[in-house]
């Protein structure tokens, strides 16, 4: 899963830095200080993984959010040179199904690696945006993958050397489908044709054999020793080159080496030939990661939809509920009869009310029953067309697998949900921000099941949900490293946006909290 990110010259983050996510990560900010393009850049991946395109990128979609286009999204002071970037920190276990379906390279390699860092940077042409670089670092290997454009051949790099692959001829397809990250299109020269080879990393198998061939004895034959050679590779490059000086299958090839050092050049173009071979096959399983995490992300914008007081039944099946609550009423009815009791107790115990639809002749009504009696939604004020959505929301990614049981939806390993948030207090009396705020406090502390786990971004203005996460924090309902806390500012005259983080310490107070924080600039 995702334990960090940081962005680059997206809008008004010129560099946001490491951000930590947390099972619960607070933003706050002024007004146009960036909290809102973090949050958003989370939804537009979302609305990008979820559709076939012909780039990784979908700038803008009517139900979720809208950047414009790449040249509206890039930090107008940002240098010409300069990219949007988005950087990860992948926390282990990674995807365990993938690393044992016979890929046990790959497993052996990863097997005891804690944080996978990757960054791809965009850039954009006539055609719209696309990938132009690539990078993750494995320990101390980090490789690279780069194009000057989008037509052009892919360059290689392992710790920032420049790695010659002979004759190939790969490229980057730019449309991306469902995923972020480009395809690979490649060959390799054999006679006068370019031909498709089997695999990428078999690109870099022949140059591996004739460096071998080329300082060992001439009447060497047989590689399969130096697919043993190939296997031994690991992390630690000054272990490998021990291994190489006393345990080679190659006499001659061992003699060959004997002066070799870790820093010697001859050796580290070896070892970075192999690093490509073995570490190139994580390149789909960083993209399954990225694009899973963004999945599993959605979003709550901050104005919800007005409450109507008939809505026309179209009979849809619905199984989540949209950014806005528009299809409240259609997710309600599309409850079975236990899963709406299961979401009536979750109501109950979060906000002290009961919720059903009411048929009638071609509409339905959205019924809401509290300590006073049962009334229509647009009877009990505006605040609950604004909190019934959110809760919703938080009942339904706890209930996902019974919600939509039937459908093969789910990867047998679990997945992590993000739950977005802007302004969840809009129209709502601070009691009831406060029980929004516990409703988040349980949310995240109340295990979903084994393999499934939730964390919320909240962007807010309150200062009742942040002191009642504090308090939550005080009282042990919730351990002080759950939350994160991260402070977007933007000095006076200056355009850029500075991100800090902070979080409660076991008291409930907030660390290093900035004097005059949530009171307004007096002249």
């Amino acid at each position: 899963m995702i334990k960090s990110v940081r962005i680059k010259n997206l809008r008004s983050l010129a560099d946001t830095g490491w951000l930590r996510i947390r099972p619960i990560t607070l933003l706050l900010g002024a007004n146009s200080s960036g909290k809102s393009t973090f949050l958003r850049s989370f939804p537009l991946f979302t609305q990008s993984v979820n559709k076939a395109l012909r780039g990784p990128i979908s700038w803008f979609d009517d139900s979720l959010v809208d950047f414009g286009d790449y040249e509206t999204a890039k930090n107008r002071y940002a240098h010409e040179g300069d990219k949007i970037q988005f950087y990860y920190d992948l926390e282990a276990p990674f995807i365990p199904g993938y690393l044992h379906s016979g890929r046990d390279d790959l497993s052996r390699l990863l097997g005891n690696v804690r944080d996978l860092f990757v960054s791809f940077s965009l850039s954009n042409d006539s055609k719209g945006t696309y990938i132009s670089s690539v990078s993750y670092k494995v320990k101390d290997v980090e490789l690279s993958l780069s194009i000057t454009d989008r037509s052009s051949k892919v360059n290689f790099a392992v710790n920032g050397k420049k790695v010659n692959v002979g004759d190939a001829d790969v490229r980057w397809n730019a449309t991306s489908y469902d995923n972020i990250l480009p395809n690979f299109e490649y060959s390799v020269k054999i006679g006068p044709q370019m031909r498709p080879s089997a695999r990428t990393p078999r690109l870099f198998y022949g140059d591996i054999v004739g460096f071998v061939k080329e300082r060992s004895d001439r009447r060497l034959q047989n590689t399969d020793k130096v697919h043993v050679m190939i296997e031994k590779w690991g992390l630690d490059k000054a272990e490998y080159l021990s291994w190489l000086q006393k345990s080679s299958p190659i006499i001659s090839f061992r003699n060959y080496i004997q002066d070799w050092t870790a820093d010697d050049q001859e050796f580290t173009n070896f070892y970075n030939l192999i690093a490509l071979f073995r570490l190139l096959p994580a390149w789909d399983l960083i993209d399954m990661e990225i694009t899973r995490f963004y999945m599993f992300c959605s979003y709550i914008a901050p104005t919800r939809a007005e409450a109507n007081r008939y809505y026309r039944t179209q009979g849809l099946q619905v199984n989540d509920i949209d950014p806005y609550g528009k299809n409240l009423q259609e997710f309600i009815s599309s409850l079975s009869t236990q899963n709406l009791a299961s979401y009536n107790a979750y109501m109950e115990n979060t906000l002290g009310i009961r919720a059903r639809t009411k048929t009638e002749t071609g509409h339905q009504s959205i019924m809401v029953k509290n300590d006073r009696g049962e009334f229509n939604i647009t009877d009990v004020g505006f605040g609950y067309s604004q909190i019934l959505p959110i809760v919703t929301k938080l009942w339904y990614t706890a209930n996902r697998r019974k919600v939509r049981s039937r459908r093969i939806y789910y990867y047998d390993e679990g997945f992590h949900s993000v739950i977005l948030m802007e302004q969840p207090e809009l129209h709502l009396h601070p009691a009831y921000q406060a029980k929004i705020a516990d409703a988040f406090v349980n949310a995240v502390t109340i295990e979903i099941n084994e393999e499934d786990t939730l964390s919320l971004i909240i962007e807010t203005h309150s200062d009742t949900i942040l002191n009642r996460i504090g308090r939550r924090v005080r009282e042990g309902k919730i351990s002080p490293d759950d939350v994160n806390i991260i402070l977007f500012e933007k000095k006076m005259g200056e355009p850029i946006t500075q991100a800090r983080q902070t979080t409660f310490n076991t008291n409930g107070q907030v660390e290093e909290w900035p004097y005059g924080f949530f009171d307004p600039n007096d002249d």
